[in-house]
């Protein structure tokens, strides 16, 4: 067995590693570099387009000509990780959980992540062994700030390689780890392939129970509304926010990313989809003339809340968890007036474009959905 390390080892420069026997090849992850370099920005992969020069490693048969790659197997849905999946040589497939598969489609709408094509997806499950070529593998679910992370155990030429790819032990579910280890004991691992960002941190960082309970302080705190941003890709921090939210007996609003991203992993996460009853609203902006979703569905009674000074006691009703992706903002917020505050620019001015083609009648039965108004005015239907 051959193993080469093509890119990750000395930061977070895109992971990409391969391994080989005498008959098979497989790629561990094809993944962005998210550094830049120097003090200028890394040019970023567009769809449809050639990769910019030293964006991608040289791997034979990867991105452009060279010996047969039989499969890539991705770790998790990050760019550093999987940034550059949608470049691969045709034809390659690309092996991974099917909460990965669904962050992927996520952030290919709304982050700009290139979509991957279809045919070429392989879903395993968790635990489940398979074989390609003259390796065997097994997947296994490990906790990261993402949904549905897979560690892989390769056996092959009586060798045993684990590559981790990204994950934690401070999250809500540090017995993935624990179940990991355990099954590596019936034999030998002859080398670890393992993530290290924080390996030279000093102390321990809060949990993300105990991060749920210092949210709580600061959103009871709170004498207005309180706004967080972060990537929706984030489900178990999502949780967080939604229980903090919930305890300190407000609303939680979140963004149509993030609607999305609770729509897909419905019953997987402890977090219910949208809904008035379930205490998530969703901010969406669109003038009615191209509205089409809300045409579909009937609303009765509308809040406005001011985003001025004043109404106090309704701005404290609310926590707010937004993207606050760069990429999608650019892409999906509509053009901001010269009278816009930025907090309705960066705020409340959310997706119209992609809002009929995610939102359906039956998606929105139930919804509560929040609409930026000109003026600064949030009307919750």
């Amino acid at each position: 067995m051959k193993l080469i390390i093509h890119r990750g080892a000395q930061g977070i420069e895109g992971n990409c590693i391969e391994i080989s026997t005498s008959t098979t090849r497989i790629i561990l992850d094809a993944g962005l570099p998210l550094d830049d370099l120097g003090d200028s920005p890394r040019p970023r992969p567009r769809p449809g387009k050639a990769l910019p020069a030293g964006l991608a490693p040289i791997v034979p048969g990867l991105f452009g000509p060279g010996p047969k790659v039989d499969a890539i197997l991705l770790s998790h849905a990050h760019a550093d990780h999987a940034g550059l999946l949608a470049f691969a040589r045709k034809g390659i497939p690309i092996l991974m959980s099917d909460g990965t598969r669904m962050m992927l489609k996520a952030a290919s709408i709304f982050a700009g992540q290139p979509p991957l094509p279809q045919d070429q997806l392989r879903i395993v499950g968790h635990r489940e062994r398979f074989v390609i070529g003259d390796l065997t593998i097994t997947a296994f679910p490990v906790d990261h700030s993402t949904f549905d992370c897979l560690a892989f155990v390769i056996d092959g030429d009586e060798k045993r390689v684990v590559y981790s790819g990204d994950l934690r032990l401070h999250g809500r579910k540090p017995g993935m780890a624990k179940r990991l280890l355990a099954a590596l004991k019936e034999r030998p691992v002859d080398v670890l392939l393992m993530e290290g960002t924080n390996i030279i941190s000093e102390g321990r960082g809060p949990t993300e129970v105990e991060l749920e309970a210092e949210l709580l302080d600061h959103i009871k705190s709170a004498t207005r509304l309180v706004l967080a941003s972060f990537s929706p890709l984030h489900v178990d921090r999502m949780v967080s926010f939604y229980k903090a939210t919930r305890r300190a007996g407000r609303t939680l609003v979140v963004d149509l990313y993030g609607a999305f991203v609770l729509h897909l992993v419905n019953k997987r996460a402890s977090i219910p989809r949208p809904g008035i009853r379930n205490g998530i609203l969703v901010c969406y902006n669109a003038p009615a003339s191209h509205d089409p979703a809300f045409a579909m569905a009937s609303w009765s009674a509308t809040t406005n809340i001011s985003s001025g000074p004043g109404n106090v006691a309704t701005w404290r009703r609310f926590m707010t968890c937004f993207s606050g992706s760069a990429s999608t903002s650019k892409r999906f917020l509509p053009n901001p007036t010269a009278s816009s505050s930025s907090f309705d620019r960066v705020c409340w001015t959310w997706i119209s474009v992609v809002g009929s083609r995610l939102l359906g009648a039956s998606t929105l039965t139930g919804m509560a959905i929040c609409r930026s108004q000109s003026g600064g005015a949030l009307n919750l239907l």
